[in-house]
């Protein structure tokens, strides 16, 4: 995940595989990044950044979670995208076990949000269901 962080005017990234440095492949993301913040930001904000000078700073303390088989890792990443706010938030440790609420709280939110050209079809098979089982 990658953060445009105003306040220290650096890129903060979060990625728990991979080294201290960023490599070939994440380097053309990190230009994309670049590229859009500088086109866009500007426009929305009056005082004006060097986009181009941030620095790029892996930050610490981004682990791996483990015991789901590794499917949980878009769950995290939602969570950090969510929370961050420059440092690692103390409400992570307790997520690994609370990671069945909140995939249930995510498929929840994206099944039931109006935007889902489903959600008529998805109302219509929970009535069935429910009609079945009473």
């Amino acid at each position: 995940m990658y953060v445009v962080n105003l306040k220290n005017k650096q890129y903060d990234y979060l990625d728990s595989l991979y080294p201290d440095e960023l490599d070939s492949k994440f380097r053309a993301v990190a230009d994309m990044v670049v590229r859009y913040v500088t086109e866009y930001i500007p426009a929305c904000r009056q005082e004006p950044f060097k986009f181009e000078e941030f620095k790029w700073v892996r930050m610490r303390g981004v682990r791996q979670h483990g015991g789901h088989g590794g499917v949980d890792c878009g769950v995290f990443a939602m969570n950090f995208a969510e929370f961050w706010e420059g440092k690692l938030v103390p409400a992570m440790r307790k997520w690994q076990k609370q990671i069945n609420q909140m995939r249930d709280e995510i498929t929840l939110t994206l099944l039931l949000n109006e935007e889902n050209n489903l959600l008529e079809q998805l109302k219509k098979k929970s009535l069935e269901f429910d009609r079945k089982v009473d």
